[in-house]
């Protein structure tokens, strides 16, 4: 299920990626691209990951932050 998740999702950073480069001038892509993953960045840090009662924990796991890396390349960042 999370696979088809990821999936998903990246999909959808591709064709909004595709959408943006027909769309718009470069500099309007890249700022929207940057706001997209600012997005996503903070819904990755919403909960902290691991540890005792917040000590020892992260903010993003290291799934999360494959999964942003592979975000990012679907967007062409």
């Amino acid at each position: 299920m999370q696979r088809k998740v990821k999936n998903f999702a990246i999909g959808r950073f591709q064709n909004v990626a595709a959408i943006l480069d027909a769309k718009v001038t470069g500099a309007q892509a890249t700022y929207y691209r940057q706001w997209l993953m600012s997005v996503a960045q903070k819904v990755a840090e919403a909960q902290k990951e691991g540890g005792i009662m917040g000590i020892g924990s992260s903010r993003v796991s290291e799934r999360e932050a494959d999964v942003l890396k592979e975000l990012a390349a679907a967007l062409g960042l």
